[in-house]
């Protein structure tokens, strides 16, 4: 599966505390919460 074009944002984003996001439907849940296990994902 090929990385989706925002991935590579997740780990300066994760610094940030987020309390929401919404990537859209190429970015998989699980390595949204890799990086960012206590955000809220939004559709």
């Amino acid at each position: 599966m090929n990385k989706s074009d925002m991935e590579h944002l997740f780990p300066v984003l994760s610094k940030l505390n987020q309390t929401g996001c919404n990537f859209g439907p190429t970015v998989l849940v699980d390595e949204i919460r890799k990086y960012m296990p206590k955000t809220r994902i939004d559709e």
